[in-house]
């Protein structure tokens, strides 16, 4: 992979539940920081049309009633996810960039397969995964991680709106779970208490999710909060 050069960019992850809006929310503010004149590189993960990220697509459609994103235990669903993120970005040259976004990141498999391998807070288990994927991998670890914190109910009724996607014909293994998805909004919770670069944007007010212009504009103070802002050098 390209090592950063001295003009090494923001590396920031975008974070949240399914459904929490963290796609409409990237696509605002890599177009915020592009229009304050700052080159942008905006990945999601994982890859769905890439050959490891079709595989992760397979597991969680649940098609193969054999080999799921249910049954396959959690810490290979954690180098699945590892080595699709490390296959898309091992020849970009981060030094042409000032800021990196990631939609979902390392920080989505700590949370999620803690919650399957765990089913709730696993300080351990959430090291593990930044060690393989920071450590092993050499991924490069974001200056900050903003978790879009919204409530499971908004969740749920913005996956309702989810039409046919490249891997999937309504929702996904996760999505479906509830449960699941409660146990991760926990763990994300957790990880914004007791990691330095992880941080939490509240996305919820007294009639449920606040709109997309808003959130972004929470978004935008929390980078500038933290000294990440457009306007930085």
């Amino acid at each position: 992979m390209t090592e950063p050069q001295s003009n090494r960019p923001v590396f920031l992850g975008i974070e949240g539940l399914d459904g929490s809006g963290k796609t409409v929310q990237c696509g605002l503010l890599a177009d915020a920081l592009r229009r304050a004149g700052k080159r942008v590189f905006l990945i999601d993960f994982p890859q769905y049309d890439s050959p490891l990220g079709r595989e992760i697509g397979r597991f969680l459609s649940g098609k193969d009633e054999a080999a799921n994103a249910d049954s396959v235990d959690a810490k290979s669903m954690c180098l699945w996810y590892a080595a699709d993120r490390w296959n898309a970005l091992k020849n970009v040259d981060f030094s042409q960039y000032d800021y990196v976004i990631f939609n979902r990141y390392t920080l989505s498999s700590a949370v999620y397969q803690t919650a399957r391998r765990c089913g709730g807070v696993n300080g351990d288990f959430i090291q593990w995964v930044f060690s393989l994927e920071h450590g092993v991998f050499g991924l490069p670890e974001p200056d900050a991680y903003l978790f879009l914190n919204t409530e499971i109910a908004g969740c749920a009724e913005n996956l309702t709106h989810k039409g046919e996607r490249i891997y999937v014909d309504g929702l996904d293994l996760y999505e479906r779970s509830q449960s699941l998805l409660a146990r991760c909004r926990e763990i994300y919770l957790y990880c914004a208490e007791t990691f330095p670069n992880v941080h939490q944007v509240p996305c919820t007010g007294p009639e449920g999710l606040l709109p997309a212009e808003e959130i972004h504009r929470r978004v935008l103070d929390t980078l500038t909060e933290l000294g990440f802002g457009p306007a930085r050098d």
